[in-house]
């Protein structure tokens, strides 16, 4: 039986064996699951259920795990565990099967997942990418969870924007664009003094403030904390960033 160490690689080995009942048991042993797990699960109930509505789920988590890491293919190439892509084809196959399909080429898989534009990397060039002008907004916010909170975004002298998405105690859910050598860092934080503060800067630094906004938006919808939850989260950041440039 999976420890709950090791519960997250074991459920992904029986679910490549063939074995979803073994993939289910395993996955929730973990105590600190992987973010692959959930659409792993998933996928696990789409082959033992024979649900494609399932398999449906765990491709889009996928795809926002693969959005939220700005992760082109080739910079996974040469792993020896299955990588999100592989995973997102293992999610198209599946759902294929069990809709009687044949499953898509790579090109369209990366299509209905609206990976297309995020592999290629960057705005497009006719979309402005310079921070807006020096100042402060704020935007009274009703939050999915029913609270009212006024989410503010704040862009000073050198361009670094701050961004409080959420600033409820407990939660302060802040996003900061900071820019270094003429791109920007992207950094998101949250949590309070009695259970922990976190931080994470992303992988990869982007051109300019709008793309910064843009990946910022996408780690939230993958992994934003509930509450407010990703799609709260990212829908007030963007607002935000409407309301700079206005």
């Amino acid at each position: 039986m999976a420890s709950p160490r090791d519960a997250n690689r074991v459920a992904a080995l029986r679910y490549l064996l063939g074995d979803p009942e073994g993939a289910l048991v395993a996955a929730a042993l973990a105590e600190e699951p992987d973010p692959i797990l959930e659409p792993i699960v998933e996928l696990a109930r789409a082959r033992r259920d024979r649900d494609p509505e399932a398999a449906a789920r765990a491709r889009d988590g996928i795809a926002r795990l693969i959005r939220a890491g700005r992760t082109p293919p080739f910079d996974e190439s040469g792993s020896p565990d299955l990588t999100l892509f592989d995973w997102l084809e293992e999610a198209f196959r599946v759902e294929a099967d069990l809709r009687g399909d044949a499953p898509p080429d790579h090109a369209t898989m990366l299509e209905r997942a609206g990976l297309a534009k995020a592999v290629k990397g960057g705005a497009p060039d006719d979309v402005p990418d310079w921070p807006p002008p020096p100042g402060r907004h704020a935007l009274r916010r009703a939050t999915p969870d029913g609270a009212e909170v006024e989410a503010t975004v704040e862009v000073d002298d050198d361009s670094d924007g701050v961004f409080r998405v959420d600033p409820r105690a407990g939660i302060e859910l802040t996003v900061r664009l900071i820019k270094e050598y003429g791109e920007y860092r992207v950094r998101i934080e949250w949590g309070d003094d009695e259970e922990g503060w976190y931080e994470q800067d992303l992988d990869h630094r982007t051109p300019g403030f709008r793309t910064g906004v843009d990946a910022a938006a996408d780690w939230l919808l993958a992994h934003a904390p509930d509450p407010p939850g990703g799609e709260g989260a990212a829908e007030t950041l963007r607002a935000l960033a409407a309301a700079a440039y206005d």
